[in-house]
């Protein structure tokens, strides 16, 4: 467990959080396909006695592919504890223990975030195999939103200072 902001501390996802992992992620509209708590970093509150509890305050987890690609995804916080410093470490913790590219899909709100921790935005086939096909399909929806009048745009990122190679 690893120290951060408050009473918040970093662990490993366990299978006793599978549950509260889901609701977060369903909860914030993000992609609900391979929710694995193997794979996630959890941020847990830790409240001090006499009433003392932990509360699991924010998630994130790096998802491999079967083609070897890896993906940042399912960051989510709660609302009451946004703005602390509880994405950011989830996400600085996650790709310190990464040694190979990482890459990303997110909204139009959301690049020049991701900017802050070293991700640059590629293009479509820079992507590896399977998330190429989830990003086109994705896009593809998004444009038949477009017509319903909802217009959203999607993007690819990779961490450009991986470690092994820039």
């Amino acid at each position: 467990m690893s120290a951060s902001p408050g009473n918040i501390y970093l662990r490993a996802g366990a299978a006793e959080d599978q549950a509260t992992i889901r609701r977060m992620i369903l909860d914030e509209g993000l992609n609900p396909t391979y929710i694995n708590w193997v794979n996630f970093l959890v941020a847990e509150e830790v409240t001090e006695a006499p009433a003392g509890g932990r509360r699991i305050v924010g998630i994130g987890q790096i998802k491999p592919y079967k083609d070897g690609g890896r993906e940042l995804a399912s960051i989510a916080v709660l609302p009451a504890y946004r703005s602390r410093g509880v994405a950011a470490l989830i996400i600085q913790t996650l790709l310190a223990q990464e040694r190979g590219p990482v890459y990303l899909m997110c909204g139009n709100t959301m690049p020049a975030y991701y900017r802050r921790f070293g991700f640059v935005e590629v293009d479509a086939a820079a992507l590896p195999y399977t998330m190429r096909r989830l990003f086109c399909a994705s896009r593809a929806a998004m444009r038949i939103m477009a017509l319903l009048g909802v217009h959203h745009t999607l993007y690819a990122m990779r961490h450009a200072m991986h470690h092994g190679s820039p």
